[in-house]
């Protein structure tokens, strides 16, 4: 009789361990770039252990254990760290007269015609482009708004508009990225995790990855 309560406390026990230990990280993953395929490349090889689940919306049904956002949480449940700055360039065809500028300032660039990501979608990125074109002291005349982000530098290499953007969200194939001088804004980019959860071995890989990644592509551009 007295083996049953000892079995149930190992079954809890092991439980906890296979939790701490998991090897299965689902992220919330919300924020489009052309480096992602490269991002879960690099990792599945230097971590074949660690298995990873990438999620474009949250469900009651597939908690996450961490998520990649732009808005640093202001709640005390959250654990977050930085892992990355990303600096917003003006996109222009490869061929154009503004191609061969070293910089720009937008307030320059008022009679031009801008493709931007649709308004409230999932991008929110919009809301950060909306905002330098607020400290620019005007708003841009939007030629197309583009709710397929990933057409956007097709658009702009045909000379239909320009753009703002982050240069890692997209390759530079066709396009040239301007620095930005005026105003100079940069979003954050945070990863973060509930600290009332458990910390597991995938999540602390997960993590330092994460940090060395953005960290070596900062180098890069």
């Amino acid at each position: 009789e007295d083996i049953l309560p000892q079995l149930d406390s190992l079954s809890t026990v092991l439980q906890e361990i296979e939790d701490r230990y998991s090897s299965i990280v689902t992220v919330y993953f919300p924020i489009g770039s052309y480096y992602i395929p490269m991002l879960l490349d690099n990792f599945s090889k230097q971590h074949p252990d660690v298995s990873l689940k990438l999620l474009r919306s949250v469900s009651l049904n597939e908690p996450c254990s961490m998520a990649v956002t732009t808005e640093k949480p202001s709640g005390n449940l959250d654990g977050v760290t930085l892992i990355a700055h990303d600096k917003f360039y003006l996109m222009v065809p490869a061929d154009s007269e503004l191609a061969q500028q070293s910089s720009v300032e937008l307030r320059d660039l008022r009679e031009r015609h801008f493709i931007l990501p649709a308004a409230k979608r999932e991008y929110s990125v919009r809301d950060s482009i909306d905002e330098i074109f607020r400290s620019a002291g005007y708003a841009p005349n939007v030629s197309i708004e583009c709710g397929f982000s990933y057409l956007i530098p097709d658009l702009v290499k045909r000379g239909i508009g320009l753009s703002v953007l982050p240069k890692r969200t997209f390759s530079d194939d066709g396009v040239k990225y301007i620095p930005i001088t005026e105003p100079d804004v940069s979003r954050s980019l945070y990863l973060v995790w509930n600290k009332n959860s458990e910390f597991t071995f995938g999540m602390t890989v997960f993590k330092e990855y994460m940090q060395d990644f953005f960290s070596e592509l900062d180098q890069e551009i």
